[in-house]
Formats: structure tokens, C-alpha cells, sequence
């Protein structure tokens, strides 16, 4: 589920700005065909426009291989 104003971040990666950019994005990275991810949120925290969320990504192969990463990101709480 992506909401329909969404702002994706994929550093070194250009913005994904609105759902179908998401879906385009995760679909050519391989997310659901190659490997899966699981987003783990540890906590959220909101002050005014601004939302800080911790998380665990963990990305899982085809072949077994896993990639743990520990991610802490800002958004805006709104997109105009």
C-alpha cells in the first residue's frame, strides 16, 4: 500500500514523487520479483510539518541472501 501523495527518498536515487513513481521504482529495483523487503518500524515521532521514523529494512534474495539496514529518515508531513 503507497499512499497517493508520497514522497519516495532512495538515496543516491532521484525522488519518487506520487504513487504510480513508487511502484514504477520499487517494480524495476527487483522488490517483489527478485527479492522482498521488510520495512520494521521501531518508532515514529511527529513535531509540526515534520515526521522522523526508525526503522530496519530487511531485504531478502531470491537466493538466501539478506541485507540488514538500519534507517532513520525526515519527511514532511504534508506535500503540496
Amino acid at each position: 500500500m503507497v499512499a497517493g501523495k508520497v514522497l519516495g527518498e532512495d538515496v543516491p536515487y532521484p525522488d519518487n514523487v506520487g504513487r504510480e513513481q513508487v511502484k514504477a521504482f520499487r517494480a524495476d529495483f527487483g522488490i517483489g520479483r527478485i527479492f522482498t523487503v521488510d520495512w520494521q518500524v521501531m518508532q515514529i515521532a511527529a513535531s509540526g510539518d515534520v515526521i522522523r521514523n526508525e526503522r530496519g529494512d530487511i531485504f531478502r534474495h531470491e537466493d538466501g541472501g539478506e541485507i540488514s539496514l538500519p534507517v532513520i529518515d525526515r519527511s514532511p508531513s504534508r506535500m503540496e
